[in-house]
């Protein structure tokens, strides 16, 4: 498997998960269904990354973090897909709150995690 998320950034996000966030955190990705967007896997992955850096760090530091991940085939779920405004993929919400579009850097979803905890 491929790892969406280098070393230099796990550590910025595991600093700043067990320093920065508390609270739950509900991801949504919404992608294609044909697996043949690059941005919709990179999304997969680093969503997959982090809630699997939530779970070594849940045993840790972080017992006030959870992330909850959530894949959505676009096209095979158009009642979700219009209750959340999805006009492009890979689109990912968070919290069911703030939502962002195209593809993201790992640092800059953690920038977007944590202003949704901190609007709350």
């Amino acid at each position: 498997m491929n790892s969406y998320i280098d070393e230099k950034s796990k550590k910025f996000i595991i600093d700043k998960f067990s320093k920065e966030l508390k609270g739950k955190v509900n991801l949504i990705l919404f992608k294609d269904s044909i697996d043949k967007c690059p941005y919709c896997n990179d999304a997969e992955g680093i969503i997959k990354e982090l809630a699997a850096l939530d779970s070594r760090l849940n045993v840790t530091a972080l017992e006030n973090i959870n992330i909850k991940s959530s894949m959505i085939e676009a096209t095979e779920f158009p009642d979700l897909s219009n209750k959340y405004g999805v006009m492009a993929v890979p689109k990912i919400v968070i919290n069911d709150k703030t939502s962002f579009e195209g593809a993201y850097p790992e640092k800059d979803f953690f920038e977007q995690i944590k202003m949704d905890l901190e609007n709350e």
